[in-house]
């Protein structure tokens, strides 16, 4: 006997293996998620503090043709920018500038950092803050101290050893004279008789320390003659650029905020549409399976019908 099988067919099968489907067929409700989260990123990004960057710039040595047409000099500059960039980050006179500076605002900056820029010789000095102003004083004060660390230890300054030197001198003239005193007093006491040994001690202290100051005067006599003849340093700091704004973040930040927001609007569609896609396949083969229990019912009446009528004929 020929036996008549119904099965529920899935309308949903097709489209339930691929997520995208159900996003697809749902796209007006996923645009409006993905639009509405992305505004309120954007909203949310007004609550940002926008944090303003400040820099400052210094170049090793001078700008001279002198100095370029030295071998090796680009390189060095090169090597020496990258060397003073790391004197700023974590250093305790580049807190102290700051404090002396800010006085009580540091609190308001957000970093300090210094970097070399690629194939110059130039540092780059940032300084970020939640208000310009300190900022600006921020980058303007990490890059004058870090001018005088460096240049601390370069050749002294014309104007420095002649003042050193005309100082000595006059400490040269004063000595002179106690020893020209000195020589006296001790010509006085052999004329009377009278023994000298104690000034001819103080003679030879006088002596001495007359000599001593007559070599440092003599060295920075030199030295201050060769400030003129001799090629400058070339390894010191000096300002090319005063701080000045460079930017802030926040357009940035907007960006960021309405792309996560629009990402997350678009995940958030993608999951409510497969929701819903489920929940109306599960409500379809609910409604299959129960049409067709419902036309099998009378089928298996008839069959027992039949069964029942059968067993008489087969008695007889």
């Amino acid at each position: 006997m020929a036996t008549n099988h119904r099965q529920a067919v899935d309308p949903f099968a097709s489209r339930s293996r691929d997520p995208l489907a159900a996003m697809r067929d749902r796209w007006v409700m996923c645009v409006v998620l993905a639009i509405a989260l992305a505004a309120a990123g954007f909203g949310l990004s007004t609550t940002h503090q926008t944090q303003i960057t400040a820099e400052a710039r210094l170049a090793v040595g001078s700008n001279s043709l002198q100095a370029y047409q030295v071998a090796g000099f680009a390189v060095a500059s090169e090597a020496l920018a990258a060397n003073y960039a790391r004197f700023v980050s974590g250093s305790p006179a580049t807190s102290k500038a700051l404090e002396d500076s800010l006085h009580g605002r540091t609190e308001e900056i957000v970093s300090i950092s210094a970097s070399p820029i690629p194939d110059s010789n130039v540092v780059r000095i940032e300084a970020t803050a939640t208000d310009s102003e300190v900022a600006l004083a921020a980058a303007g004060a990490v890059a004058k101290s870090l001018v005088e660390r460096v240049n601390a230890g370069s050749a002294e300054k014309p104007g420095e050893l002649l003042d050193e030197h005309q100082q000595l001198s006059s400490a040269v003239v004063r000595q002179q004279s106690k020893v020209d005193r000195l020589i006296g007093r001790r010509g006085v006491a052999n004329l009377e008789g009278r023994p000298t040994d104690e000034i001819e001690a103080v003679l030879a202290q006088a002596k001495a320390r007359l000599a001593t100051l007559q070599l440092r005067q003599t060295a920075t006599g030199v030295a201050y003659q060769q400030t003129f003849t001799q090629p400058t340093v070339e390894n010191g700091l000096r300002e090319i650029q005063p701080a000045a704004i460079s930017g802030d973040d926040e357009r940035q930040t907007q960006q960021l905020y309405t792309a996560s927001g629009l990402l997350v609007g678009l995940l958030l569609g993608l999951v409510l549409s497969n929701l819903l896609e489920g929940g109306a396949r599960r409500r379809e083969l609910k409604r299959l399976s129960s049409s067709t229990g419902e036309e099998s019912e009378p089928i298996n009446r008839s069959r027992h019908d039949t069964g029942s009528t059968a067993e008489p004929s087969r008695s007889e």
